[in-house]
């Protein structure tokens, strides 16, 4: 008699607790745990980068304790320790038989920090081990495959799942505003915000950013977030400015799924976005806001929607929104991912 497969999901613990790396981690493993009945592998971020090899299988084995020949394991990645740990992990699990393998693609630490892209040949070897990919845009695999990435089955996975619950009794009002989750000091064109007819509300812990035209929020968990942005409606703004030290992320942006972008649409507001974001097709072809090439074309379009055009998008937003904060976009890539893996011959 064959048992039972089990799937298991890796699970990164012991980051800053806002490190929205974490957040995105935990957030999937607890859709996939409690919606769709797979195993938590729990593992603990720590820097120690002379680990004896014996030690590190020790560890490891102690993880896998309860995987069986022919499981299937979804790797989030990265784990945020090392690519060579990774490598190890996966090299480790691989000793089961039968065994299929899946990296979740969350992010790729090379393209992310230029001083980190001599890290690109081992993660791409670390990529092609995988039997499955799950990735959040084509962009990104015709990026990696530039690098070596052989061609094998993808699931794409365009949107982060922001779990949570809106109130029904708070309708967004077209406040002609933009509402921004991040660190001000990281973004150019947040400290320059010069126009004084479109104001920013920033949500960040940094409260040190003097400039009449942000209106400096402070952090707020996700509830209150939520209620927050609602409240304030207007626009949730996904950019990057132009400076030297954000164009190579800002490149990024154009492969990846951004986490604040899902953030404003589970709390059920537009998003402005650079029109060369990942996810613009989606967005024009769901009308979820707008995709526009500069801050000047982004600030016409607050300034002069109508309260009728404005209702139009929140309808088309809360299609969206009610999809994020119940984890569809993750269930169906881990479903999808799965079924993919375990059809292969």
């Amino acid at each position: 008699m064959e048992l039972k497969m089990t799937v298991f999901i890796t699970n990164i613990h012991g980051l800053n607790y806002v490190d929205t790396a974490q957040q995105a981690q935990n957030t999937v493993a607890k859709i996939a745990c409690h919606d769709l009945n797979f195993k938590e592998i729990p593992m603990y971020h720590y820097d120690w980068p002379d680990e004896p090899v014996e030690v590190r299988n020790g560890r490891f084995d102690g993880m896998l304790a309860g995987l069986s020949n022919n499981d299937t394991v979804i790797l989030q990645a990265p784990s945020w320790n090392s690519i060579d740990w990774d490598m190890a992990l996966l090299d480790r699990i691989s000793l089961w038989s039968g065994i299929k393998k899946i990296i979740f693609i969350e992010d790729i630490i090379p393209l992310m920090f230029e001083s980190n892209l001599y890290l690109m040949p081992k993660v791409i070897e670390y990529l092609n081990k995988a039997d499955v990919l799950i990735a959040p845009s084509i962009n990104l695999i015709e990026r990696l495959k530039q690098d070596g990435l052989e061609d094998k089955p993808v699931v794409y996975h365009k949107f982060w799942d922001h779990l949570g619950q809106i109130s029904p009794f708070i309708t967004p009002p077209n406040s002609h505003l933009l509402s921004f989750t991040g660190n001000p000091e990281k973004y150019s064109f947040l400290k320059e915000w010069k126009n004084q007819d479109v104001k920013v509300q920033v949500y960040t812990y940094n409260k040190g950013i003097k400039n009449p035209n942000l209106k400096i929020m402070g952090w707020k968990s996700d509830e209150v977030l939520f209620e927050n942005l609602r409240k304030n409606g207007g626009f949730g703004l996904v950019w990057i400015g132009d400076s030297d030290e954000e164009k190579y992320y800002g490149q990024y942006m154009t492969m990846n799924a951004p986490s604040k972008l899902s953030t404003y649409l589970a709390a059920g507001i537009p998003i402005i976005a650079k029109a060369n974001l990942a996810q613009h097709e989606f967005i024009t072809q769901y009308q979820l806001g707008f995709c526009v090439e500069n801050l000047e074309e982004a600030v016409e379009k607050v300034k002069s929607i109508s309260d009728e055009e404005y209702t139009k998008l929140l309808m088309n937003v809360s299609r969206i929104s009610k999809l994020m904060r119940n984890g569809f976009f993750t269930k169906k890539a881990l479903i999808n991912a799965v079924f993919t893996a375990n059809l292969q011959g």
